[in-house]
Protein backbone atom coordinates (compact mmCIF):
# COMPACT_ATOMS: atom_id res chain seq x y z
CA UNK A 1 0.00 0.00 0.00
CA UNK A 2 1.50 3.54 -0.49
CA UNK A 3 1.51 6.37 1.39
CA UNK A 4 -1.02 8.46 -0.78
CA UNK A 5 -3.60 5.35 -0.30
CA UNK A 6 -2.77 5.10 3.59
CA UNK A 7 -2.94 9.04 4.01
CA UNK A 8 -6.92 8.61 2.53
CA UNK A 9 -7.81 5.53 4.47
CA UNK A 10 -6.59 6.43 7.88
CA UNK A 11 -8.15 10.01 6.99
CA UNK A 12 -11.92 8.03 6.93
CA UNK A 13 -10.75 5.80 10.07
CA UNK A 14 -10.25 8.95 11.97
CA UNK A 15 -13.07 11.11 10.53
CA UNK A 16 -15.38 7.97 11.68
CA UNK A 17 -13.66 7.64 15.04
CA UNK A 18 -14.83 11.24 15.85
CA UNK A 19 -18.28 10.62 14.67
CA UNK A 20 -19.14 7.55 16.20
CA UNK A 21 -18.69 5.21 18.80
CA UNK A 22 -16.03 2.22 17.32
CA UNK A 23 -16.53 -1.42 18.05
CA UNK A 24 -13.53 -1.88 20.72
CA UNK A 25 -13.20 -5.36 18.97
CA UNK A 26 -12.20 -3.99 15.45
CA UNK A 27 -9.08 -4.31 14.62
CA UNK A 28 -8.83 -0.41 13.17
CA UNK A 29 -11.04 0.89 16.37
CA UNK A 30 -9.39 3.74 18.61
CA UNK A 31 -10.20 2.12 22.25
CA UNK A 32 -13.67 4.37 23.41
CA UNK A 33 -13.45 7.42 25.52
CA UNK A 34 -9.05 8.14 24.42
CA UNK A 35 -9.74 9.65 21.06
CA UNK A 36 -9.82 13.69 21.91
CA UNK A 37 -8.91 13.27 25.80
CA UNK A 38 -5.93 13.14 28.61
CA UNK A 39 -5.43 9.57 29.67
CA UNK A 40 -3.45 8.07 32.28
CA UNK A 41 -1.72 8.03 35.42
CA UNK A 42 -1.86 12.11 36.18
CA UNK A 43 -4.28 13.21 33.23
CA UNK A 44 -6.19 15.64 35.80
CA UNK A 45 -3.43 17.33 36.14
CA UNK A 46 -0.48 17.09 33.64
CA UNK A 47 -0.13 19.26 30.80
CA UNK A 48 0.63 16.99 27.64
CA UNK A 49 -0.59 18.35 24.94
CA UNK A 50 -1.33 22.10 26.11
CA UNK A 51 -0.93 24.22 23.12
CA UNK A 52 2.03 26.46 24.13
CA UNK A 53 2.31 28.52 21.00
CA UNK A 54 2.21 28.14 17.64
CA UNK A 55 3.88 29.68 14.58
CA UNK A 56 2.83 29.58 10.70
CA UNK A 57 3.45 26.69 8.43
CA UNK A 58 2.46 26.70 4.40
CA UNK A 59 0.55 23.89 3.22
CA UNK A 60 3.18 21.40 0.80
CA UNK A 61 1.76 22.16 -2.30
CA UNK A 62 -0.28 19.92 -4.27
CA UNK A 63 0.90 15.94 -3.63
CA UNK A 64 3.59 16.67 -1.37
CA UNK A 65 3.29 16.40 2.00
CA UNK A 66 5.01 17.31 5.66
CA UNK A 67 6.75 14.45 7.47
CA UNK A 68 8.72 14.29 10.53
CA UNK A 69 10.30 16.78 12.33
CA UNK A 70 13.69 17.39 14.36
CA UNK A 71 15.32 20.06 16.75
CA UNK A 72 19.26 20.99 15.52
CA UNK A 73 21.39 23.96 17.12
CA UNK A 74 17.69 25.67 17.74
CA UNK A 75 16.06 25.32 14.73
CA UNK A 76 13.24 23.47 13.66
CA UNK A 77 13.98 21.37 10.99
CA UNK A 78 10.57 19.99 8.63
CA UNK A 79 11.01 17.18 6.01
CA UNK A 80 9.13 17.55 2.95
CA UNK A 81 8.31 15.30 0.39
CA UNK A 82 8.04 16.04 -3.19
CA UNK A 83 4.79 13.99 -5.53
CA UNK A 84 3.28 12.82 -7.30
CA UNK A 85 3.71 9.32 -5.94
CA UNK A 86 5.64 7.31 -6.51
CA UNK A 87 7.96 10.74 -5.19
CA UNK A 88 10.58 10.37 -7.61
CA UNK A 89 12.14 13.46 -6.86
CA UNK A 90 14.73 13.88 -3.98
CA UNK A 91 12.61 15.14 -0.61
CA UNK A 92 14.12 18.27 0.99
CA UNK A 93 14.16 19.54 4.58
CA UNK A 94 13.73 23.05 5.20
CA UNK A 95 15.51 24.87 8.17
CA UNK A 96 13.05 27.36 9.96
CA UNK A 97 13.36 30.01 12.70
CA UNK A 98 11.22 28.93 15.52
CA UNK A 99 10.09 32.21 16.99
CA UNK A 100 8.60 33.46 13.50
CA UNK A 101 8.02 30.16 11.29
CA UNK A 102 10.70 31.80 8.76
CA UNK A 103 12.54 29.23 5.99
CA UNK A 104 16.33 30.24 6.85
CA UNK A 105 17.27 27.62 4.12
CA UNK A 106 16.15 24.33 2.27
CA UNK A 107 18.33 21.64 1.75
CA UNK A 108 17.94 18.85 -0.97
CA UNK A 109 18.40 15.27 0.71
CA UNK A 110 20.72 12.56 -1.44
CA UNK A 111 18.21 10.06 -2.45
CA UNK A 112 14.77 10.00 -4.12
CA UNK A 113 11.80 8.69 -2.46
CA UNK A 114 9.33 9.28 0.45
CA UNK A 115 10.80 10.22 3.88
CA UNK A 116 8.47 10.06 7.01
CA UNK A 117 10.29 11.05 10.14
CA UNK A 118 14.42 11.96 11.54
CA UNK A 119 16.45 13.39 14.16
CA UNK A 120 19.15 15.20 15.41
CA UNK A 121 21.96 13.58 17.37
CA UNK A 122 23.63 16.82 17.99
CA UNK A 123 25.72 16.56 14.79
CA UNK A 124 23.97 15.00 11.67
CA UNK A 125 20.32 13.80 10.83
CA UNK A 126 18.83 10.59 10.98
CA UNK A 127 16.61 10.47 8.22
CA UNK A 128 13.86 7.39 8.06
CA UNK A 129 13.02 6.33 4.02
CA UNK A 130 9.84 4.68 3.56
CA UNK A 131 9.34 4.13 0.37
CA UNK A 132 10.75 2.79 -2.40
CA UNK A 133 13.29 1.18 0.22
CA UNK A 134 13.18 1.47 3.78
CA UNK A 135 16.16 3.11 4.86
CA UNK A 136 17.72 4.70 8.02
CA UNK A 137 19.94 7.56 6.42
CA UNK A 138 22.66 9.31 8.23
CA UNK A 139 22.69 12.83 6.75
CA UNK A 140 24.63 15.75 7.19
CA UNK A 141 22.95 19.35 7.79
CA UNK A 142 24.40 20.47 4.30
CA UNK A 143 22.26 17.20 2.58
CA UNK A 144 25.81 15.12 2.59
CA UNK A 145 25.24 11.38 2.84
CA UNK A 146 27.48 9.98 6.07
CA UNK A 147 26.07 6.53 6.21
CA UNK A 148 22.53 4.34 6.18
CA UNK A 149 21.61 0.93 6.69
CA UNK A 150 18.44 -0.98 6.05
CA UNK A 151 15.32 0.16 8.00
CA UNK A 152 13.08 -2.91 7.63
CA UNK A 153 12.73 -6.37 9.21
CA UNK A 154 10.22 -8.51 6.70
CA UNK A 155 6.92 -6.65 6.41
CA UNK A 156 7.78 -3.96 8.90
CA UNK A 157 9.15 -0.83 7.83
CA UNK A 158 10.56 2.13 9.75
CA UNK A 159 8.31 5.02 9.98
CA UNK A 160 9.66 7.22 12.87
CA UNK A 161 13.31 7.35 14.79
CA UNK A 162 14.46 8.66 17.85
CA UNK A 163 17.95 9.60 19.48
CA UNK A 164 18.50 8.95 22.99
CA UNK A 165 21.97 10.20 23.10
CA UNK A 166 23.85 7.28 22.26
CA UNK A 167 21.24 5.32 20.69
CA UNK A 168 18.35 5.07 17.65
CA UNK A 169 14.56 4.59 18.22
CA UNK A 170 12.58 3.42 15.30
CA UNK A 171 9.36 2.31 15.51
CA UNK A 172 8.18 0.02 12.53
CA UNK A 173 4.44 -0.47 10.77
CA UNK A 174 3.42 -3.22 8.89
CA UNK A 175 -0.24 -3.05 8.58
CA UNK A 176 -2.85 -1.13 10.61
CA UNK A 177 -1.59 -2.20 14.42
CA UNK A 178 0.98 -4.74 13.61
CA UNK A 179 3.46 -2.62 14.75
CA UNK A 180 7.33 -3.51 16.58
CA UNK A 181 9.89 -1.06 18.40
CA UNK A 182 13.35 -0.97 17.63
CA UNK A 183 16.82 -0.09 19.57
CA UNK A 184 19.58 0.69 17.00
CA UNK A 185 23.22 1.04 17.15
CA UNK A 186 24.53 3.72 14.72
CA UNK A 187 25.90 1.16 12.32
CA UNK A 188 22.26 -0.67 12.64
CA UNK A 189 23.08 -3.42 15.09
CA UNK A 190 19.37 -4.56 16.25
CA UNK A 191 20.13 -4.12 20.10
CA UNK A 192 16.53 -4.41 21.66
CA UNK A 193 12.63 -4.83 19.57
CA UNK A 194 9.38 -5.24 21.40
CA UNK A 195 6.04 -6.08 19.81
CA UNK A 196 3.91 -2.58 20.35
CA UNK A 197 0.72 -3.72 18.69
CA UNK A 198 -2.36 -1.82 19.79
CA UNK A 199 -1.02 -0.14 22.33
CA UNK A 200 0.53 2.41 19.70
CA UNK A 201 -1.40 2.34 16.59
CA UNK A 202 0.77 3.73 13.61
CA UNK A 203 3.60 5.09 14.10
CA UNK A 204 4.11 8.28 12.52
CA UNK A 205 6.85 10.54 14.08
CA UNK A 206 8.78 9.99 17.45
CA UNK A 207 10.75 11.98 19.87
CA UNK A 208 12.47 11.12 23.13
CA UNK A 209 11.91 13.84 26.11
CA UNK A 210 15.25 14.64 28.49
CA UNK A 211 13.05 15.68 30.97
CA UNK A 212 10.65 12.51 31.26
CA UNK A 213 11.88 9.62 33.30
CA UNK A 214 13.88 7.23 32.23
CA UNK A 215 11.98 4.21 30.33
CA UNK A 216 9.17 6.42 30.04
CA UNK A 217 10.10 9.45 27.73
CA UNK A 218 9.64 8.04 24.24
CA UNK A 219 6.56 10.01 22.93
CA UNK A 220 5.06 9.01 19.65
CA UNK A 221 2.18 10.46 16.90
CA UNK A 222 -0.31 7.46 16.20
CA UNK A 223 -1.78 8.21 13.27
CA UNK A 224 -4.07 5.78 13.09
CA UNK A 225 -5.56 7.37 16.59
CA UNK A 226 -5.06 11.10 15.47
CA UNK A 227 -2.84 11.25 18.64
CA UNK A 228 0.43 12.04 20.69
CA UNK A 229 1.35 9.18 23.42
CA UNK A 230 3.84 8.81 26.02
CA UNK A 231 5.44 5.30 25.95
CA UNK A 232 7.11 3.09 28.68
CA UNK A 233 9.38 0.96 27.39
CA UNK A 234 9.25 -2.11 29.55
CA UNK A 235 9.34 -6.25 29.64
CA UNK A 236 6.38 -4.25 26.97
CA UNK A 237 5.03 -1.20 25.01
CA UNK A 238 2.67 0.91 27.13
CA UNK A 239 1.01 3.92 27.29
CA UNK A 240 1.74 6.36 29.84
CA UNK A 241 -1.00 8.81 29.09
CA UNK A 242 -1.92 10.35 25.57
CA UNK A 243 -3.64 13.20 24.08
CA UNK A 244 -5.93 14.48 20.97
CA UNK A 245 -3.70 16.05 18.30
CA UNK A 246 -4.37 19.37 17.22
CA UNK A 247 -4.04 18.81 13.57
CA UNK A 248 -7.74 18.83 12.08
CA UNK A 249 -9.37 15.95 10.91
CA UNK A 250 -9.20 15.60 7.66
CA UNK A 251 -5.23 16.34 8.39
CA UNK A 252 -2.86 13.56 9.26
CA UNK A 253 -0.20 14.17 12.38
CA UNK A 254 2.91 13.87 11.48
CA UNK A 255 6.09 14.95 13.04
CA UNK A 256 6.85 15.49 16.53
CA UNK A 257 10.18 16.82 18.27
CA UNK A 258 11.87 18.36 21.40
CA UNK A 259 13.20 21.55 21.68
CA UNK A 260 14.51 20.67 25.75
CA UNK A 261 11.33 22.00 27.29
CA UNK A 262 8.41 21.41 24.69
CA UNK A 263 7.00 19.81 22.17
CA UNK A 264 6.33 20.82 18.39
CA UNK A 265 4.38 19.22 16.28
CA UNK A 266 2.74 19.57 12.91
CA UNK A 267 0.59 17.84 10.30
CA UNK A 268 1.09 16.08 6.94
CA UNK A 269 -1.03 18.86 4.89
CA UNK A 270 -0.70 21.74 7.04
CA UNK A 271 -4.70 22.50 6.22
CA UNK A 272 -4.70 25.11 9.51
CA UNK A 273 -1.12 26.96 8.73
CA UNK A 274 -0.04 25.78 11.88
CA UNK A 275 2.98 24.12 13.68
CA UNK A 276 1.87 23.62 17.42
CA UNK A 277 4.68 24.14 20.18
CA UNK A 278 2.61 21.89 22.93
CA UNK A 279 3.88 21.05 26.54
CA UNK A 280 5.26 17.66 27.32
CA UNK A 281 3.44 16.80 30.40
CA UNK A 282 6.61 16.80 32.45
CA UNK A 283 7.77 19.27 35.11
CA UNK A 284 11.12 19.47 35.46
CA UNK A 285 12.70 21.85 37.42
CA UNK A 286 15.43 24.03 35.03
CA UNK A 287 18.84 24.55 36.65
CA UNK A 288 19.47 28.62 36.85
CA UNK A 289 22.82 28.16 35.00
CA UNK A 290 24.66 30.92 33.31
CA UNK A 291 27.92 30.28 31.23
CA UNK A 292 30.09 33.10 29.78
CA UNK A 293 32.99 32.84 27.18
CA UNK A 294 35.89 35.60 27.26
CA UNK A 295 38.27 36.00 24.52
CA UNK A 296 41.88 36.89 26.12
CA UNK A 297 42.78 39.17 23.23
CA UNK A 298 40.42 40.10 21.03
CA UNK A 299 39.99 40.70 18.12
CA UNK A 300 40.83 37.11 16.78
CA UNK A 301 42.63 36.78 13.36
CA UNK A 302 43.48 33.50 12.34
CA UNK A 303 46.14 33.18 9.36
CA UNK A 304 45.59 31.22 6.82
CA UNK A 305 48.62 28.94 8.05
CA UNK A 306 45.94 28.32 11.07
CA UNK A 307 46.91 29.46 14.70
CA UNK A 308 44.79 29.53 18.35
CA UNK A 309 43.41 31.74 20.72
CA UNK A 310 42.81 31.96 24.04
CA UNK A 311 39.59 32.20 26.47
CA UNK A 312 38.21 32.34 29.68
CA UNK A 313 35.25 30.30 30.48
CA UNK A 314 32.95 30.74 33.49
CA UNK A 315 30.01 28.38 34.45
CA UNK A 316 27.82 29.11 37.37
CA UNK A 317 25.16 27.45 39.12
CA UNK A 318 22.71 30.70 40.48
CA UNK A 319 20.59 28.15 42.58
CA UNK A 320 20.48 26.86 45.90
CA UNK A 321 20.69 23.37 45.54
CA UNK A 322 23.50 21.12 43.01
CA UNK A 323 22.96 21.22 39.32
CA UNK A 324 24.29 18.33 36.95
CA UNK A 325 23.98 19.17 33.69
CA UNK A 326 26.60 19.31 30.61
CA UNK A 327 28.73 21.78 28.93
CA UNK A 328 29.88 22.10 25.10
CA UNK A 329 31.00 24.40 22.41
CA UNK A 330 29.80 25.00 18.68
CA UNK A 331 31.66 27.04 15.79
CA UNK A 332 29.14 28.19 13.17
CA UNK A 333 31.35 28.36 10.11
CA UNK A 334 31.55 31.07 7.63
CA UNK A 335 28.68 29.19 5.73
CA UNK A 336 26.15 29.99 8.78
CA UNK A 337 26.29 25.70 9.50
CA UNK A 338 27.42 24.47 13.00
CA UNK A 339 30.80 22.65 13.61
CA UNK A 340 31.40 20.65 16.91
CA UNK A 341 31.26 19.72 19.49
CA UNK A 342 34.86 21.78 19.69
CA UNK A 343 34.87 20.81 23.35
CA UNK A 344 32.25 18.23 24.89
CA UNK A 345 29.87 17.44 25.64
CA UNK A 346 31.29 17.25 29.20
CA UNK A 347 28.86 15.93 32.87
CA UNK A 348 29.83 18.35 35.56
CA UNK A 349 27.73 18.85 38.81
CA UNK A 350 28.26 22.27 40.43
CA UNK A 351 27.38 22.96 44.25
CA UNK A 352 24.68 25.47 44.80
CA UNK A 353 25.74 29.43 44.53
CA UNK A 354 29.36 28.04 42.95
CA UNK A 355 31.08 29.25 39.71
CA UNK A 356 33.53 27.23 37.73
CA UNK A 357 36.04 29.18 35.62
CA UNK A 358 38.80 27.72 33.70
CA UNK A 359 41.11 28.74 30.95
CA UNK A 360 41.30 27.46 27.59
CA UNK A 361 43.21 27.05 24.29
CA UNK A 362 41.33 26.80 20.93
CA UNK A 363 42.98 25.65 18.19
CA UNK A 364 42.27 26.55 14.17
CA UNK A 365 43.46 24.32 11.20
CA UNK A 366 44.82 25.71 8.08
CA UNK A 367 42.40 23.84 6.31
CA UNK A 368 39.44 25.34 8.10
CA UNK A 369 37.60 28.06 5.49
CA UNK A 370 38.43 31.94 5.33
CA UNK A 371 35.39 34.16 6.87
CA UNK A 372 34.03 35.14 10.59
CA UNK A 373 33.22 32.43 13.06
CA UNK A 374 30.88 32.50 16.05
CA UNK A 375 32.28 30.37 18.93
CA UNK A 376 29.71 29.41 21.37
CA UNK A 377 29.53 27.48 24.92
CA UNK A 378 26.20 25.82 25.57
CA UNK A 379 24.93 24.48 28.93
CA UNK A 380 22.03 22.36 29.48
CA UNK A 381 21.52 18.63 28.56
CA UNK A 382 23.12 17.68 25.50
CA UNK A 383 22.23 17.77 22.14
CA UNK A 384 18.88 19.59 22.44
CA UNK A 385 17.99 21.05 25.88
CA UNK A 386 19.60 24.55 26.12
CA UNK A 387 19.76 26.49 29.33
CA UNK A 388 22.35 29.23 28.46
CA UNK A 389 24.78 29.95 25.80
CA UNK A 390 27.72 32.92 25.53
CA UNK A 391 30.35 33.63 22.83
CA UNK A 392 32.27 35.60 20.93
CA UNK A 393 33.24 36.34 17.04
CA UNK A 394 36.62 35.07 15.80
CA UNK A 395 37.98 35.71 11.75
CA UNK A 396 39.87 33.21 9.68
CA UNK A 397 41.63 35.63 7.22
CA UNK A 398 42.57 33.56 3.95
CA UNK A 399 41.69 30.49 2.82
CA UNK A 400 43.85 27.33 3.72
CA UNK A 401 43.60 24.27 1.84
CA UNK A 402 39.98 23.35 1.29
CA UNK A 403 36.88 22.75 3.23
CA UNK A 404 37.99 20.18 5.48
CA UNK A 405 37.92 21.19 9.39
CA UNK A 406 38.56 17.66 11.59
CA UNK A 407 41.72 18.52 12.99
CA UNK A 408 39.99 20.94 15.77
CA UNK A 409 41.62 20.42 19.47
CA UNK A 410 40.66 22.61 22.73
CA UNK A 411 43.03 21.80 25.41
CA UNK A 412 43.81 23.79 28.88
CA UNK A 413 42.08 23.99 32.53
CA UNK A 414 40.15 20.47 32.85
CA UNK A 415 36.85 20.50 34.14
CA UNK A 416 37.43 17.87 36.46
CA UNK A 417 35.65 18.79 38.94
CA UNK A 418 32.71 16.67 41.07
CA UNK A 419 30.08 18.19 43.74
CA UNK A 420 32.21 19.93 46.31
CA UNK A 421 35.38 21.97 46.15
CA UNK A 422 38.77 20.62 46.62
CA UNK A 423 39.42 19.25 50.34
CA UNK A 424 43.12 19.63 49.78
CA UNK A 425 45.09 23.14 48.87
CA UNK A 426 48.45 23.75 47.99
CA UNK A 427 50.34 25.22 51.16
CA UNK A 428 51.85 28.86 49.77
CA UNK A 429 51.00 30.81 46.12
CA UNK A 430 53.32 30.61 43.25
CA UNK A 431 53.72 30.75 39.83
CA UNK A 432 55.38 28.22 38.99
CA UNK A 433 56.45 28.92 35.39
CA UNK A 434 56.19 28.19 31.90
CA UNK A 435 56.63 25.21 30.02
CA UNK A 436 58.37 25.69 27.49
CA UNK A 437 60.57 28.55 27.94
CA UNK A 438 62.29 29.80 25.50
CA UNK A 439 59.41 29.12 23.51
CA UNK A 440 58.01 29.96 19.62
CA UNK A 441 54.72 31.02 19.71
CA UNK A 442 52.92 29.80 22.40
CA UNK A 443 53.95 28.72 26.35
CA UNK A 444 51.76 27.08 29.15
CA UNK A 445 51.72 28.68 32.58
CA UNK A 446 51.19 27.11 36.22
CA UNK A 447 50.19 28.26 38.97
CA UNK A 448 49.24 27.09 42.43
CA UNK A 449 46.76 29.12 45.01
CA UNK A 450 46.16 28.14 48.63
CA UNK A 451 42.95 29.51 49.08
CA UNK A 452 40.47 30.63 46.04
CA UNK A 453 39.80 34.42 45.08
CA UNK A 454 40.40 36.30 42.37
CA UNK A 455 43.24 35.99 40.22
CA UNK A 456 45.01 38.02 37.49
CA UNK A 457 47.80 36.58 35.29
CA UNK A 458 49.07 38.94 32.82
CA UNK A 459 52.20 39.03 30.28
CA UNK A 460 53.91 42.43 29.66
CA UNK A 461 57.19 43.01 27.45
CA UNK A 462 60.54 44.85 29.31
CA UNK A 463 59.11 48.14 28.76
CA UNK A 464 56.39 47.44 30.87
CA UNK A 465 54.00 47.77 28.64
CA UNK A 466 50.70 44.72 28.73
CA UNK A 467 51.29 42.54 26.13
CA UNK A 468 48.19 40.07 26.97
CA UNK A 469 45.53 39.49 29.58
CA UNK A 470 45.73 35.53 30.12
CA UNK A 471 43.32 35.30 33.44
CA UNK A 472 41.46 37.43 35.11
CA UNK A 473 38.36 36.23 37.31
CA UNK A 474 37.51 33.81 40.17
CA UNK A 475 39.60 30.64 40.59
CA UNK A 476 39.73 27.70 42.96
CA UNK A 477 42.24 26.68 44.95
CA UNK A 478 44.39 24.36 43.71
CA UNK A 479 46.76 23.89 40.51
CA UNK A 480 46.20 25.44 37.24
CA UNK A 481 47.45 26.04 33.66
CA UNK A 482 47.06 28.83 30.98
CA UNK A 483 48.31 29.42 27.85
CA UNK A 484 50.03 32.02 26.44
CA UNK A 485 50.44 32.63 22.51
CA UNK A 486 52.91 35.19 21.40
CA UNK A 487 52.11 34.67 17.36
CA UNK A 488 51.57 38.50 17.13
CA UNK A 489 54.03 39.86 19.11
CA UNK A 490 58.01 40.09 18.21
CA UNK A 491 60.87 38.30 19.68
CA UNK A 492 62.05 38.98 23.21
CA UNK A 493 61.69 38.84 26.85
CA UNK A 494 58.50 39.23 28.88
CA UNK A 495 57.67 39.21 32.20
CA UNK A 496 54.34 37.14 33.65
CA UNK A 497 53.23 38.54 36.43
CA UNK A 498 50.15 36.88 38.84
CA UNK A 499 48.40 38.48 41.75
CA UNK A 500 45.83 37.18 43.74
CA UNK A 501 44.76 39.53 46.86
CA UNK A 502 48.13 41.27 47.84
CA UNK A 503 50.23 38.94 46.92
CA UNK A 504 52.15 38.77 43.52
CA UNK A 505 54.58 36.30 41.71
CA UNK A 506 56.55 37.30 38.53
CA UNK A 507 58.12 34.97 35.52
CA UNK A 508 60.62 35.96 33.20
CA UNK A 509 59.53 34.26 29.25
CA UNK A 510 61.79 34.33 26.50
CA UNK A 511 60.08 33.98 23.27
CA UNK A 512 62.51 33.02 19.99
CA UNK A 513 60.70 32.93 16.53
Amino acid sequence: MNRTTIFTVLALIALVSAGMAVESSSPYAVPNGLLGEKSGPGASIDALGDIIGTIPCDPPGANNTWEGQAWANGELILFKNIGPYPYSSPPQFYRINPQTGAVIAIVNLPFTGYVTDGCFDGTNLWIVQWSPVSVIHCVSLTGVEISSFPGNLGAWKSACVAWDGAYLWAGLNAEWYNTRLHKYSTTGTLLLNWTSGTAVGWYLGSEISMQAPTGSNLYVVDDAGHTIKRLNIGATVTVVEQTASPAAVPDQPTGLTFDGEYLWHGGAYATQGLIWKIDDGITTPVPNLTVTLTPVNPPIIIPATGGSFNFNASIANQGGSPATFDVWIMVQLPNLTWYGPALGPLSLTLPASFTLMRTRTQSIPATAPAGSYWYEARVGTYPSTVIDTSGFAFTKSAVGNGMMIGDWSNSGEAFDFGTAAPTSAPAEFALRGAYPNPFNPATTLSYVLPEAGLVNLAVYDISGQLAAEIVNGWREAGSHVAQFDGSRLASGIYLARLTAGNVTSVQKLVMLK
